[in-house]
């Protein structure tokens, strides 16, 4: 977004210099496109040709209007300021269609159909197609390309008379008045302000007056005085339509125009230049001399001829048919105003451009910023039911050493309790000075009664490691399934976003929707996986512990024990009556020795309040679980 805040300023910057910058505009959309287009954008097709509409928007030539009711001799007028005859004229409606003049090097006729489709033809076919007097209902508009010098600087658009018998042709005209640069209105001198007349300025023109001449044409119908009292009253009922009235002969202006030397000379200079190529693709070489002589012969003597002539009425007529003040208005008013207009219209245009394309990346970047929030949120919430799960895990943890330390108290009184007095005889040799003889003595033994002994029931304690690691899987499986459902129902919705303006980027949606199918693989997946291994890691812990199986082992082992350590006495006392004893086993000692081969040791901290293997077991599934949510955020 950086690069867009650059843009804008820099747009907005040039906007407020903007006749300073007339010249650099195609320049300066070069500098906006270059950045527009980055590759790092992936930019859409559309984004480019509409670029490129902007740069060939900012090489056209300004664009004028001819516009008038039919028979005001609109087309007249327009091939004076053209210096030739290239649109037809006639008594009744000719120009059926609105006619886009431009420069070419040579004369072509475009027609662009409503359909859509364009065909090119010789611009004899003019009439054809722009005849009202033809059925040409399928035809949009006419493009006349033409080589005059004017059209390099200026084009033309020659509309139907807003009087047209087709409401489609009178409609397009308005949409031209629109968008052209400057607006020539067409009246009849000896018809100004007629009622149907101001009826049509008063629909079409209110809006247009600071672009917009008014000509009265025809004015070599009346005399001087005529021609003043026409302008008088043009101007008190015009006044809210035009910037300038003007009273014209268009066909004066054309016959004057047509009749100037520097037209003449060029057109025959076209001429004789048509001819040698015409007769060179025709003719067979060896005829080329000869001609060629004869035909310059005859060019320089009718360059010799319009040279020589006196054309000077002609140049009066020009002066009199006030078309040069035409010209004046369209140079020094529409022209610059044209420039001006067209560089505000385009950097508009660029800054809207912009705030379009702002708009469709943040709805990019939000939906994976939805995302990332979604991520987030999980984290955060999972880290408050931590909290919880680790003060159940410790009450839990508590509660089962308890147990473990109770069960181990009664193995070991069940050991204890089992362990009997025996008397037992013992035959000694009596000795005296005189003989000996061998007598019986009593002494007090002990004996393991194991007929009765039975280890104590440890599978509920079991039962108890098993739930609570079981609720404590149940937890992490419960909250790793919520983050499913939020994301999965992210994913639904991503994958059918789309576009809404043509100029954003085809790729950037596509990728965004294709990150989206892909979700549970590159995201969701590693973060289930924690969860199984936090369920296999404690799986194998559980099956060290075997609380069950230990306490069955150390209580069999402590069996063993306790009768060994009473028949070791027994055989010591046997051996050494005098300096040994039989003892009673204590249970204290019991209990000890039934901790020993219970490795008690490891089960203290296993079940450590603070520091069990499943608070290790969680504590380890959450720093791997947060290491990949901010990887994958």
């Amino acid at each position: 977004m950086k690069l867009f805040d650059a843009l804008l300023q820099e747009i907005s910057e040039r906007e407020n210099h903007s006749k300073e910058h007339i010249h650099s505009l195609e320049s300066f959309i070069n500098s906006i496109s270059a950045q527009l287009l980055d590759e790092s954008f992936y930019p859409s097709i559309m984004l480019k040709n509409l670029l490129d509409k902007y740069l060939r928007r900012a090489k056209y030539p300004m664009e004028v209007a001819i516009v008038g009711q039919f028979s005001s001799g609109k087309s007249t007028f327009l091939n004076a300021l053209l210096s030739k005859d290239v649109l037809p004229t006639g008594i009744t409606p000719v120009t059926s269609k609105v006619n886009f003049l431009n420069y070419a090097s040579e004369y072509k006729l475009k027609v662009t159909y409503k359909s859509g489709a364009t065909a090119f033809h010789d611009i004899e076919h003019l009439a054809s197609f722009g005849d009202q007097r033809e059925s040409i209902e399928d035809v949009k508009y006419l493009s006349l390309y033409a080589p005059v010098e004017m059209l390099k600087e200026i084009s033309f658009v020659d509309t139907p008379g807003l009087n047209s018998q087709s409401s489609f042709d009178t409609q397009t005209t308005n949409t031209v008045l629109r968008d052209v640069d400057g607006i020539i209105w067409l009246g009849l001198i000896d018809a100004v302000a007629k009622k149907s007349e101001l009826d049509v300025l008063e629909k079409y023109l209110p809006n247009y007056a600071n672009k917009s001449i008014c000509l009265l044409n025809q004015k070599d119908r009346l005399s001087e005085i005529q021609v003043q009292t026409a302008l008088e009253y043009a101007k008190v009922n015009y006044k809210n339509y035009f910037s300038k009235i003007v009273a014209i002969s268009a066909k004066l202006a054309l016959d004057s125009r047509i009749h100037q030397k520097s037209h003449l000379i060029l057109a025959e200079k076209k001429r004789f230049i048509d001819a040698m190529k015409n007769h060179i693709l025709l003719n067979d070489e060896l005829n080329i001399n000869s001609y060629f002589s004869t035909q310059i012969d005859k060019h320089n003597e009718l360059i010799n001829t319009i040279s020589t002539k006196d054309y000077s009425h002609h140049l009066d007529d020009l002066e009199d048919s006030n078309i040069l003040e035409v010209l004046e208005f369209i140079e020094e008013v529409i022209r610059p105003k044209a420039k001006e207009s067209k560089v505000f219209a385009i950097k508009k245009d660029l800054l809207a451009l912009c705030d379009i394309l702002i708009d469709e990346y943040k709805r990019v970047v939000g939906v994976y910023t939805e995302l990332q929030e979604i991520l987030e949120t999980s984290k955060e919430a999972f880290h408050k039911e931590f909290e919880n799960v680790n003060e159940e895990i410790s009450r839990s943890i508590e509660l089962i050493k308890v147990q473990v330390d109770d069960k181990i108290q009664e193995h070991a009184h069940q050991i204890y309790a089992n362990i009997k007095p025996l008397s037992l005889e013992l035959l000694k040799e009596k000795k005296t000075l005189l003989s000996s003889s061998v007598i019986k003595e009593s002494y007090q033994s002990y004996l393991l009664d194991i007929s009765t002994l039975k280890s104590v029931e440890t599978k509920e304690l079991a039962h108890t490691l098993h739930t609570l690691t079981q609720n404590t899987l149940s937890s992490l499986q419960s909250h790793h399934k919520s983050l499913e459902s939020s994301a999965l129902l992210w994913q639904l919705k991503t994958q059918k976003i789309q576009k809404i303006r043509e100029v954003a980027s085809d790729i950037e949606y596509t990728n965004t929707k294709q990150f989206a199918s892909s979700l549970y693989e590159h995201t969701l997946n590693d973060i289930a996986l924690h969860v199984n291994n936090f369920e296999s890691e404690t799986k194998e812990r559980i099956h060290k512990l075997s609380l069950t199986m230990r306490f069955e082992l150390a209580f069999e082992k402590s069996i063993v024990q306790v009768h060994e350590d009473i028949d070791t006495m027994q055989k010591n006392f046997l051996k050494d009556p005098q300096n040994s004893v039989i003892n009673s086993i204590d249970e204290s000692e019991i209990v000890l020795l039934f901790k020993e081969h219970l490795d008690f040791n490891y089960l203290k901290r296993e079940l450590d309040k603070q520091s069990s293997f499943l608070h290790s077991c969680t504590k380890t599934y959450l720093q791997n679980r947060d290491e990949t949510l901010d990887e994958k955020i």
